[in-house]
Formats: structure tokens, sequence, C-alpha cells
């Protein structure tokens, strides 16, 4: 996992004990839970701010096709891929990559079953599209949902050339045919589980991650995870609400022969 050079994560002992102590189901989250989140984020300025175009459109994703890679091999040469070329996806990758990271599988009682656990099944994990070159999509940012298995398309331009920058001047988040954002809408699973809900949605968001890796090698593509970037500017350029949180930036395409 590409993580920076910054010891970021270093906090007070004082703090972190503050910040994670335990609250039981059903209290009132308030700012314990923020100020760790708070307290290990990223600021990062002058990074290149795109124009973007508002729209809305949604569109609907061909079935994720079968994985023939056996479990045991994608497991074993699943690999972080930072050198990607800039040669084009399917949408059938496409709909792979984001159906087997967090997308519905079966049903039971009534309820949905999705590919990735969650505590609760109250499923806080979001995945936001950034797409270069998609056969058939136009770039802009897509937001992917589950229950319909399509894209919501709401912002329309190219965001390649901002990400480097608001990753710490990591070349290779810009690489690629797309970009998955996996971010969290922890007040889904805070509501049930009071401050200990934001360690669940850091585990959900996880389970995602490594699904998203499995489909990708399955697929013979590349990717890596990468948690080190300017919170506040990605969210920005996202357009994401106080409510949801930028997790990792996980840039998909085609590896470099």
């Amino acid at each position: 996992m590409s993580m920076g050079l910054r010891a970021w994560w270093i906090i007070t002992p004082l703090l972190l004990l503050n910040a994670c102590r335990a609250q039981g189901p059903g209290d009132s989250p308030k700012l314990d839970w923020r100020a760790f989140h708070e307290t290990t984020m990223i600021n990062v300025g002058g990074s290149i701010v795109p124009v973007l175009k508002d729209t809305s459109a949604e569109i609907s994703l061909p079935p994720a096709p079968r994985l023939d890679l056996g479990l045991s091999s994608a497991i074993e040469n699943r690999r972080s891929r930072r050198e990607l070329t800039d040669e084009g996806i399917t949408l059938e990758e496409l709909s792979a990559l984001v159906y087997y990271a967090i997308g519905i599988t079966g049903e039971s009682g009534g309820h949905p079953l999705r590919a990735a656990p969650s505590a609760g099944a109250l499923y806080p994990t979001e995945l936001v599209v950034a797409v270069h070159r998609v056969d058939g999509l136009e770039p802009g940012l897509y937001r992917y949902d589950p229950d319909k298995h399509c894209l919501v398309f709401y912002k329309k331009g190219n965001i390649k050339g901002a990400l480097p920058a608001i990753a710490l001047s990591q070349a290779h988040a810009g690489r690629g045919a797309c970009v998955v954002i996996i971010t969290s809408k922890v007040q889904r699973t805070l509501g049930k589980y009071g401050q200990r809900g934001y360690r669940y949605a850091m585990i959900d968001a996880g389970a995602a991650c490594e699904n998203l890796y499995l489909a990708a090698e399955a697929l013979g593509l590349g990717t890596v995870a990468m948690g080190a970037f300017g919170d506040d500017a990605l969210a920005n350029l996202l357009g994401l609400g106080e409510d949801e949180l930028p997790l990792l930036i996980m840039p998909v395409g085609h590896r470099e022969k």
C-alpha cells in the first residue's frame, strides 16, 4: 500500500486513548472519532483544481463477467502495481471491478447480500469512479449504485491531472484508465455502534479494497491502494458532503509490459 513518506499516523498516546475510547451501541457520536480522524489528516496546498461541470445521468452497467482466475492464483499473484498505461478498459471490465468490490451478489430473507462484509449490514463504503478512458463513458466522476448495478454520472471533466498533486506528488495517482476512490459514510455505522463504528467502517473499506485488488488481478489489470493524499482537497474535488470521508485512491489500468 502506498502511504507516502510522512509519518502522519503518529499521534500522542493521550489523544489516541481519547479518540478510541470504547462506547457502547446507541451512544451519541460526538467528536472522539473525528478527533482521531482529523489528527491523521494531510493538508495540501496549491493543488490543481480542474473545472468540472455538473451533470445528472444514470448509466446501466452490463452484467459483471465471470472471473476465471482461481482464488489461490489471484491471492498469490496480487501485487500493488504502480506502472500502468493510458490504454482504455471496457465497460464490462469496469462493471466487474465495482461489482466484485461491493456489488449485490445474492439475497437472504428479502435482504441483499454484498460482495464485501459489513458490520450490522450497514454498508458505509461507497465507490466514486474517476473515468479517464473507459469505452462508452465520458471522462468525469461517477458514483456506483449497487442496488441498481449502475453508475450515476454527476461531474463532467477529467481529473487525471489533479490527482498526483493531491496525492503528495505520487505520479501513479493519475495513471491508468480510471481511478476508484473508496469513501465511507461513517454515520451509517456510528448510529448503531457509537464511537466503535468508526473502526468497523474502516474494516469495511479494507474488505472492499482487497476485493478490488483481486478483481483487477483476475482481469489482467493492475491497481494500487493509496492512502496518502490531501483529505480536504480530495473531498472537495469529488464533491463529497461532510458525512463522507475519502479513504483510498486506487488507479486501475493495464500493466506496463
